[in-house]
């Protein structure tokens, strides 16, 4: 729509950035040159510290034809757009996004309550300045809003103007429908899309296409292209809603969301219906669009009425007559003629096309055509100036074609995964090298831009399915020297932090079931085991059965403490059983004698033998002979016991043992501490208390099918 100078306000002393409306635009369409001026007035009302402030507006005389320029002058901001910070950091730091989008929003807030909409809300148009600030930049396509909002611009025969960029136009904008504050939201929300994912939401290969695909397509997921938190897709998302109904009916609203948004909350379903009801249909039309065009390092300056360029730039004195005196006479006008064309090739400005078209206008000025040797002087100068173009535009074409072998180097690497490099050779483009080869390096740019999301997508399908800590940190490192963007990696960490702790929940999970199932065995072994054991009375111990599937459950067990817990359990039945086999020849040979105590007093037995869970014993006093239990309080088995052990010189873990087999003690003294703690661990595990209940059917043991009677092991 025009260009934008760095310029210099001589009459305070300030810069500012000047806009000049291209003067084709005005010829074409009359009303476009008033709409701009009444719009940048309008504009200049705006007084907020997220807004460009707009100082001055007007119109001055061209000098180089009758026409009129129409600019209006601006605060000029010292810093960055956000279209460069994504062209250097691939996308925008999520801290920088939500200071863009805090800023926004209080912008947006303001211009609402003014009644005013931007109409061309894009990264470029958003300013960082130095300290952190930021400020929404050309306010030129602003136009104010009524209670019905904004009316359609239209050409002078009453056509559909669209203004704006299209990437960032909402559907009812790019459908020349009238607007209001929310058009701004659905702009901001395109832009937000682009600062998250590193790409616009539509890229299609016209501006045609991509407002088409504005209305008519389905609303991106950013979240598609690259990790984002629910709280940032679900705003982007409301944002980019194709009906202004399900936007924010205020843009209080959106702040209060964006604030929900930096805290991390989702947006929560609600009812998106507005209060303000869509205008009617408008047929869209076609309407131009142009490109802005930032003239790095111009200077121009203007003051009291007359507009021109520093440094001797375009200033109408062509038509000026004067004549001055020397010694009291005339000059003649030949040489007033030729001291006038010697003027004006000392005043040309340095540019070689505004010189070139200045000579050209001199030349076509009668005053010159009758005086041969003034225009003879103007046309030798200017054939010197075109030669110098030429030679100019010569160089212009070598250096356009050595950027573009540079932008081809920076797109090879790319490919190569080599995105350090290629980012490296883009950074290394100076502004003017960007306009020269503008085309090409924004294809490049966005090229470039596709290979490192896919390569990001890359390594982020890798890192979901990596095994541990070190494979994702390896993973990391080959992310990083391929050069993926500082973002791009500290989404790669939060991947791979995500899937260690994944694991590290599985592997605990894994383990934890792997000892209950330990303990669940191990409960069986514990239950079977103790039916086998005596109970202290009449059940006998079933030593053989008990050593077997001891040393059974002892190769099942994988683990060391549990293989020499069940080896000590062999251990304590083959010691009592090899006690238990000679308790009863000691009783027959040696027949102890026992005293038993009824209710006629003290009597003296002698210890026949031993049989089963009883005890044969002959009264001394008369000669009876009788069998009683084991289970006899009268009967003190574990003291014949120890007179069998100590009599046959066994060791104490052989009486020991025998007495834990026969249920008699839980807790014997061993001299073996390995034993000791097994038959501790045995008889104080859960579940026991009822380990010595003599079984009351077939089902407590299940017996081998071999018909063996051996307990099967679960």
């Amino acid at each position: 729509m025009g260009e934008i100078f760095r310029a210099r306000q001589l009459s305070i002393g300030r810069e500012v950035a000047l806009k000049i409306l291209n003067p084709e635009l005005a010829r074409r369409d009359p009303q476009f040159a008033t709409k701009f001026v009444d719009e940048a007035r309008a504009a200049g009302r705006l007084n907020h510290p997220n807004i460009v402030a707009v100082h001055d507006v007007g119109r001055i005389k061209s000098a180089t034809s009758d026409e009129y320029l129409h600019y209006f002058s601006m605060e000029f901001v010292d810093g960055e757009n956000l279209r460069e910070v994504i062209d250097r950091e691939g996308t925008c730091p999520q801290p920088l996004v939500e200071k863009v989008m805090l800023g926004m929003a209080d912008a947006l807030v303001y211009a609402e309550a003014m009644n005013m909409l931007h109409r061309d809300i894009k990264p470029e148009n958003i300013m960082v300045t130095g300290d952190g600030r930021i400020k929404l930049a050309d306010f030129g396509l602003a136009q104010e809003m009524d209670s019905e909002g904004t009316q359609a611009d239209r050409d002078e025969k009453g056509r559909v103007r669209v203004m704006g960029t299209p990437r960032y136009m909402s559907p009812e904008q790019a459908r020349g429908r009238p607007l209001d504050a929310r058009s701004d939201q659905y702009s901001l929300g395109a832009t937000l899309y682009h600062l998250l994912t590193g790409t616009p939401p539509y890229r299609r290969e016209s501006g045609r296409a991509t407002m088409k695909a504005h209305v008519s397509d389905p609303v991106p997921d950013p979240g598609e292209l690259v990790r984002v938190s629910p709280a940032w897709r679900s705003l982007c998302m409301r944002l980019m809603a194709k009906s202004p109904e399900e936007r924010f009916a205020t843009a209080a609203e959106l702040k209060q969301a964006v604030e929900q948004a930096i805290s991390g909350r989702p947006l929560r379903a609600q009812n998106l219906r507005s209060r303000r009801q869509e205008p009617p249909t408008e047929s869209p039309s076609k309407g131009p669009g142009r490109a802005l065009i930032l003239v790095a390092g111009a200077m121009v300056v203007f003051a009291a009425g007359a507009f021109f360029f520093a440094g001797g730039d375009a200033f109408d004195l062509i038509s000026e007559q004067n004549s001055s005196e020397e010694d009291g006479g005339e000059t003649s006008d030949h040489a007033l003629a030729q001291q006038r064309a010697e003027d004006i090739i000392s005043s040309l400005p340095a540019d070689l096309d505004v010189a070139i078209a200045h000579l050209n206008a001199a030349l076509a000025n009668p005053y010159f055509q009758s005086a041969p040797s003034a225009q003879a002087m103007l046309a030798n100068h200017l054939a010197e100036l075109r030669m110098q173009r030429q030679e100019r535009d010569q160089a212009l074409q070598e250096q356009r074609q050595q950027l573009r072998q540079r932008l081809l180097e920076a797109q090879a690497q790319a490919q190569a995964h080599r995105f350090q490099d290629a980012r490296g050779i883009l950074a290394s483009f100076r502004q003017e090298d960007r306009q020269m080869v503008d085309k090409d390096f924004t294809q490049t740019r966005e090229s470039i831009q596709g290979l490192l999301v896919a390569r990001y997508e890359y390594f982020a399908e890798r890192m979901d399915a990596i095994s541990d800590a070190d494979a994702g940190a390896v993973l990391l490192a080959e992310a990083g020297a391929e050069g993926l963007p500082t973002s791009f990696l500290s989404r790669l960490e939060n991947a791979r932090d995500e899937r260690v702790r994944a694991l590290e929940e599985a592997i605990t999970a894994r383990q934890a079931e792997a000892q209950r199932m330990v303990e669940q065995r191990l409960d069986t072994m514990f239950e079977v085991l103790g039916r086998l054991r005596g109970d202290g009375a009449e059940r006998i111990p079933q030593f053989d059965r008990f050593t077997r599937l001891a040393s059974d459950y002892r190769n099942r067990f994988s683990e060391p403490d549990l293989q020499e817990l069940c080896a000590s359990l062999v251990r304590i039945a083959q010691l009592a059983q090899a006690l238990h086999g000679r308790v009863d020849g000691f009783l027959r040979v040696q027949q102890p004698v026992i005293t038993l105590n009824f209710g006629t007093g003290p009597t003296q037995a002698r210890v026949e033998g031993l049989e089963g869970a009883t005890v044969s014993l002959l009264f001394s006093r008369s000669g009876a002979r009788t069998r009683r239990s084991l289970a006899d309080p009268e009967i003190d088995h574990a003291h014949l016991a120890k007179l069998a052990q100590e009599h046959l010189s066994l060791s104490q873990d052989h009486l020991a043992a025998y007495l834990w087999m026969w249920g008699l003690e839980n807790s014997p003294n061993f001299s073996d501490g390995a034993l000791s703690l097994a038959a501790q661990r045995f008889s104080g595990h859960a579940g026991n208390e009822s380990l010595n209940e003599s079984p009351t059917s077939g089902d407590e043991i299940q017996t081998a099918a071999a018909g063996d009677g051996s307990p099967t092991l679960p």
